[in-house]
């Protein structure tokens, strides 16, 4: 009879460590909120914490091709949506200097 085997993959994860606080101390909680979801022509992202160092948002389709990247600069950002974005399922990324923190989906319907 079959046995399985664990097979230990040794990969570097995607996301950083954590964020950091202005004190340097790691926030705990790095969600964050995209309202309305589902969007039809923007939607905002909202951060549980301050801002302390360059930010940016990056929305992916579903095959990894970016439709918008764009810096946070407030801790409540309203983003617009293209016209030509097909309704579907996105991938909003919160990054910092390319490595990214945190992802959240997004629903785009028209």
């Amino acid at each position: 009879v079959g046995r399985s085997k664990q097979i230990s993959l040794n990969m570097p994860s995607v996301f950083s460590s954590a964020l950091l606080s202005s004190a340097n101390e790691p926030i705990a909680d790095t969600h964050f909120l995209i309202a309305p979801n589902p969007a039809s022509d923007f939607f905002t992202v909202s951060l549980p914490w301050a801002i302390t160092k360059a930010l940016t948002i990056t929305v992916m389709d579903i095959y990894g091709n970016t439709i918008i990247s764009e810096p946070i600069i407030a801790i409540a950002q309203t983003f617009h949506l293209q016209n030509d974005m097909a309704p579907g399922v996105y991938v909003v990324m919160l990054s910092d200097s390319g490595q990214m923190l945190t992802a959240e989906k997004i629903i785009v319907i028209r």
